[in-house]
């Protein structure tokens, strides 16, 4: 990225907080004269200022991919990488990010203040619960040691003071495992709380990463809400899902493609792959045409 370039992607992000030139060296610790260059795409910033950048976008669920430095890089792509593998639970994905990550925060050549440092622990120790939990840790045992990780940046707050706070995607993530630690103990009313306080915390929903949190916290909740009969509020979030997937994903781009599979099954002379095929096709219309009415989806 060309310098001019991160300086109008600066300009933008101090306009929509709202700051000054002068606001935003005082939030910095730099001088006026540094937030004017960068601006102008005079000079890069220094590792210390991009960091403070990054943690802010952490906070506001802002994306920053687009920004890529060198000596930064590193840090961005090492905490995809383990998130996406929390995500997963696949042992073998989860060991090698963790791994990954522990060189990183081990890497005597890179500068860090303690934010930084605070936030790679609980990355870190949240993978590591992950992986450990498969060896028998109980639902309770892994809530307490959820909150732990979490208060290693700050006290757990209240959940009604969720909807509000200013949450890293960490955070993010490890107050999201609380609700399924509460949904394992059996405590769908405290589970539900925390859902229902990630869903309105007011993180910029451009966001991939809140919007594949919103996806799977929606589906969690149509499961409460069966099991409590609330019959209403599960079909308002599998509308939310269904309308999601439909948008996000190519799904026309995968039903056709179900069509020229049927056709090489019966080219092949595969008469039960293309009766098997023939029949989901089938069934998938007439199932689409139910969901467009119940659920009122977006064609």
């Amino acid at each position: 990225m060309r310098s001019v370039e991160f300086g109008n992607f600066l300009k933008l992000h101090r306009k929509r907080l709202n700051l000054s030139q002068q606001e935003l060296a005082n939030r910095w610790e730099c001088s006026h004269s540094t937030i004017v260059r960068l601006e102008s795409g005079k000079q890069y910033p220094s590792r210390r200022l991009f960091m403070k950048l990054c943690q802010e976008f952490e906070y506001l669920g802002l994306l920053y991919e687009e920004v890529r430095f060198e000596n930064v890089h590193s840090l961005k792509d090492a905490r995809k990488r383990l998130l996406i593998a929390i995500k997963n639970r696949r042992s073998e994905e989860l060991d090698r990010a963790l791994e990954q990550f522990h060189a990183y925060m081990k890497d005597d050549n890179v500068e860090r203040d303690q934010q930084e440092i605070v936030d790679n622990q609980q990355y870190y120790e949240l993978g590591h619960l992950i992986s450990v939990k498969k060896n028998g840790l109980s639902a309770e045992e892994f809530l307490a040691q959820l909150i732990h990780v979490f208060e290693i940046r700050r006290p757990l707050p209240p959940v009604e003071d969720l909807s509000v706070l200013k949450l890293s995607q960490i955070e993010y993530q490890l107050l999201f495992e609380m609700g399924e630690a509460y949904s394992l103990m059996g405590d769908t009313d405290s589970a539900e709380a925390i859902y229902k306080a990630l869903l309105a915390n007011r993180i910029d929903s451009r966001c991939s990463f809140v919007k594949e949190k919103y996806m799977e916290m929606s589906f969690i909740m149509a499961k409460l809400s069966i099991v409590k009969k609330d019959y209403e509020t599960a079909n308002k979030c599998l509308t939310y899902v269904f309308n999601e997937f439909l948008t996000a994903s190519d799904t026309r781009l995968l039903y056709n493609s179900f069509f020229l599979q049927e056709e090489i099954c019966g080219m092949a002379g595969d008469v039960i792959g293309t009766q098997v095929l023939r029949n989901f096709i089938q069934a998938t219309q007439e199932l689409m045409n139910h969901m467009l009415g119940k659920y009122r989806l977006d064609q």
